[in-house]
């Protein structure tokens, strides 16, 4: 109806230019005797001013105050021609950038309607924001908070580490980081027993792909300085442990010992290896008890193993156990292949000891290579001399046994090899992976 009326006044506007007569409403002119027009453009916006001119009905103003929707982030102008253009001839421009909560994880939009403020502002929480891409943090956003809350959870993750996470022990989320789960490639635990079933301590092996990693502790009274070991592919044969192809016998007695084995050349992953292993355990001075019975002597002892060959001795059954293979081997770092120590001393000659001098008085001290003993830092203050030793492996002896055995030395022993009044501490601050190690 809008639009014939619109025509109507078009029509009537152009008849009158074309005869020329004069644009008058009746009102504006009461002689009848004219013609006059009864009607005035209408555009129908009520944001435009419309006139006849020439002939024709045309726009000559824009009331961009009728516009206003009363909402602070739209921009309300009259502009009836373009299409998104409302019924009134009023268009609504919404302007985000008038939206701003000051929450850098929220979006803020102008978007109005009845559930907004007079600001015409929507403020919604986006999680997206606050992602740290941290597996083991759950993180959103929160307006009450005023921004992103970031929790610690405990779902299951991957540390990048092929030799940690298991189906049984996945690799877990705590405390925002990701902890390494089971073994891939498990330790192998060997108890240990004398033959008069005192508890000895236990051996606990693994491999990597070069060797063979050998730990026993004693987890008891016992000490030992003395070890023999049978690692292979074949089943042993020998009937004494003293004819094992891995001997040793270290300087002092300890309470803990490493040994490093290299892999022989028909070993690779998943191969059965037949292992066994002996020592020599010592009471330390002490009484040790299993029951009623008691002992203050030296015993022999073994692991447990179900496999006995012919004319085997008592003293040294034997098990098995198969490699395993990961990327990186992590699994064996454990396992402390150098050590350093920091030592202070007094000379019992009065004199300062030099550095080739310590290391040759350490080498016969701990039966260890000279080669194998590295002196960090050495310094002379005032009578007493401090030095940071390295130890490193030689003869298939890990430097952590060799610090452990120099750790057990007494102080007469010390004072026969010129030093005296001994201090010694384990340093852990020291990289010793610089150097070179010996078997």
């Amino acid at each position: 109806m809008r639009s014939v009326l619109y025509h109507v006044i078009l029509y009537c506007c152009a008849v009158i230019a074309f005869l020329h007569l004069p644009s008058l409403t009746c009102a504006e002119d009461p002689d009848s005797s004219d013609l006059c027009l009864d009607v005035v453009c209408d555009d129908g916006f009520s944001c435009t001013t419309e006139e006849c001119v020439n002939g024709e009905c045309v726009i000559t103003g824009y009331n961009h105050n009728i516009c206003d929707d009363g909402f602070g982030c739209t921009n309300d102008f009259c502009s009836p021609s373009t299409s998104d253009a409302d019924e009134t001839g009023c268009r609504h421009d919404y302007l985000d950038t008038r939206c701003n909560d000051g929450i850098a994880c929220t979006d803020d939009i102008c978007a109005p309607s009845e559930f907004t403020g007079k600001d015409g502002c929507l403020f919604t929480d986006n999680d997206e924001k606050c992602n740290d891409d941290n597996v083991c943090t759950t993180s959103y956003c929160s307006i009450e908070e005023e921004g992103c809350i970031v929790e610690a959870n405990t779902s299951t993750c991957d540390d990048m580490d092929e030799c940690t996470g298991t189906l049984e022990e996945p690799d877990q989320c705590g405390d925002g980081i990701c902890s390494p789960g089971g073994l891939v490639c498990p330790l192998q635990t060997f108890q240990v027993y004398t033959l008069q079933h005192f508890y000895a301590g236990e051996v606990v092996v693994t491999n990597d792909d070069s060797n063979f990693f050998v730990t026993w502790n004693s987890n008891s009274d016992w000490v030992s300085k003395e070890f023999h070991m049978y690692i292979s592919t074949e089943a042993p044969a020998k009937t004494a442990p003293a004819q094992f192809p891995h001997n040793f016998n270290l300087a002092q007695n300890v309470d803990s010992a490493e040994f490093v084995i290299p892999l022989p050349s028909d070993v690779g992953c998943n191969t059965k290896i037949f292992f066994a292993f002996h020592l020599v355990v010592d009471p330390n001075g002490k009484e040790i008890c299993v029951g009623e019975t008691c002992t203050t002597t030296t015993e022999k002892a073994r692991t447990e193993g179900d496999k006995v060959p012919d004319k085997w001795h008592q003293w040294a059954n034997y098990g098995d156990f198969t490699t395993c293979c990961c990327a990186g081997f992590s699994h064996v770092k454990q396992f402390g292949d150098h050590t350093a120590i920091d030592m202070t001393f007094v000379p019992t000659q009065d004199s300062r000891i030099n550095e080739e001098e310590l290391v040759q008085s350490l080498s016969l001290l701990l039966d260890h290579p000279r080669d194998a003993i590295i002196v960090i830092s050495i310094a002379y203050d005032d009578g007493v001399e401090r030095a940071v030793i390295g130890l490193l492996r030689a003869h298939r002896v890990s430097g952590s046994t060799v610090a452990t055995v120099l750790m057990n030395t007494n102080n007469e022993t010390f004072e026969e090899f010129g030093l005296s009044d001994i201090s010694l501490h384990v340093v852990d601050d020291v990289n010793m992976d610089s150097y070179y190690y010996f078997y």
